[in-house]
């Protein structure tokens, strides 16, 4: 049996991230990597 974890704050994270990429221009939207921006927002 597999279980994932999930850390309390990565689904508040993701979705402040999803909200405040709405705002900005979709060529900038674009160029931001997700990924390191969620990992820099947790770390």
């Amino acid at each position: 049996m597999t279980s994932t974890f999930l850390n309390a704050m990565q689904s508040l994270t993701i979705l402040e991230i999803e909200k405040q990429l709405q705002k900005l221009p979709r060529e900038i939207v674009d160029s931001i990597n997700k990924t390191d921006v969620i990992a820099y927002s947790l770390n």
